[in-house]
């Protein structure tokens, strides 16, 4: 018991909930969609004065300098996000935050109180993190199946959508399967845990295609 009520104190009580990245209110910068829109901005990067982003609430603002990074000014200082510029296979380049607390190399950062920075950082989670492992899969189902679907495509009915290439829609294709036989999985091993062993003779055979099905994608597709 002793060992119980320290775990609480130590850990269960100093827990921290994480708070999810698309949440109301939270400010996120891309910095794929930002760089690409100022590329096509005349003269943005020659003038340090011009203001690139502005949040009231914090008074921030945010200075686009020459070398790309950006110079941040808000209401407890000044900081400054440096940028990672990486070169495209085929022209271009790719620009990459480096969070101002860790300097990991991001995508994305968040204002959190005025200083940005990585969802690591921040305790952030994705939404999908917050989910049981049957919701997950279900949500990534019906994520895939939407992304074809808005393409005129369809999974289900195993309609290609235009100018998709075969081997995409395949690849799409088998992950739906996998997710949907994740899904069925779960709501098994659900079941085994709510009801016991008296619920065995009442589950069918679709259990040992749904494992199948998992083991080849995850052959298919395992990461080198």
């Amino acid at each position: 018991m002793a060992n119980h009520w320290g775990w609480y104190w130590k850990v269960k009580k100093n827990h921290k909930p994480k708070t999810v990245c698309s949440a109301f209110g939270l400010n996120e910068i891309d910095s794929f969609a930002m760089y690409n829109d100022y590329r096509q901005i005349e003269g943005v990067r020659s003038s340090k004065d011009k203001c690139s982003l502005f949040i009231p609430r914090h008074n921030l603002r945010a200075y686009l300098q020459e070398d790309d990074s950006l110079f941040v000014k808000y209401y407890r200082g000044y900081y400054s996000i440096s940028v990672e510029k990486k070169p495209c296979n085929f022209g271009g380049y790719y620009y990459f935050f480096h969070c101002p607390k860790c300097d990991k190399r991001m995508r994305k950062l968040y204002c959190i109180e005025g200083q940005y920075m990585c969802r690591k950082c921040g305790n952030l989670c994705y939404y999908t993190q917050r989910l049981e492992p049957q919701r997950r899969a279900c949500h990534m189902q019906n994520k895939v199946e939407e992304f074809v679907k808005n393409r005129a495509g369809n999974i289900k009915e195993g309609i290609k959508p235009p100018r998709m290439h075969y081997k995409t829609f395949e690849k799409l294709k088998d992950k739906a399967e996998y997710y949907e036989a994740k899904d069925g999985l779960e709501l098994y091993a659900n079941l085994r845990k709510w009801y016991g062993p008296k619920i065995e003779e009442h589950l069918d055979v679709f259990e040992y295609g749904w494992q199948d099905t998992v083991q080849e994608y995850e052959q298919k597709y395992a990461k080198n």
